[in-house]
């Protein structure tokens, strides 16, 4: 058996450790914190890095921004959401799950810019939520009965989507 010591560390040392510490701190600190009606199984960036879409055991498609979150699809337990995919150009949101139907969302349709707390998870602060609007419906949906879609994925350059369709 070797043991070693390590030489004494100045002040100094010690503070620059600490600087590094916090700054290392600050750089994943929380922006913002929300709830879905399960656990997340797909998440996906747009390629601008603006929106996160969040999909879930319980079916639920969620986008958010930095100003606002769109419930795009509400829970559905026999349906989960297993993968999510922008369009290159940020035009398409796609998902698809267990459920084997892909489901398609034009996001230039949608309004990114304004507030809504209807997805914040508002318990802790014993508020209530306001009842969530309609949520927007899908372009397109492709069906494909009795499959399980666990993987898509767009061309980087034209508005095409591909996707593995799977046993049950």
């Amino acid at each position: 058996m070797t043991a070693r010591m390590q030489p004494e560390k100045s002040a100094r040392q010690r503070g620059k450790k600490a600087e590094n510490k916090q700054q290392r701190a600050r750089d994943f600190e929380t922006y913002w914190k929300a709830s879905l009606e399960d656990y997340v199984t797909a998440l996906s960036w747009s390629a601008d890095g603006r929106i996160l879409a969040a999909g879930a055991a319980s079916g639920e498609v969620l986008l958010w921004t930095e100003e606002r979150s769109i419930l795009l699809r509400s829970a559905d337990s026999q349906q989960g959401i297993g993968t999510l995919g922008f369009s290159a150009d940020g035009q398409y949101l796609a998902a698809a799950g267990q459920q084997g139907s892909v489901f398609i969302w034009d996001l230039t349709t949608l309004d990114l810019t304004a507030l809504d707390l209807t997805a914040l998870d508002l318990t802790a602060l014993n508020l209530t939520t306001p009842e969530p609007p309609t949520a927007p419906q899908p372009v397109l949906v492709l069906g494909n009965p009795h499959c399980w879609i666990d993987r898509l994925t767009w061309h980087p350059t034209q508005p095409w989507l591909a996707f593995g369709v799977g046993a049950q």
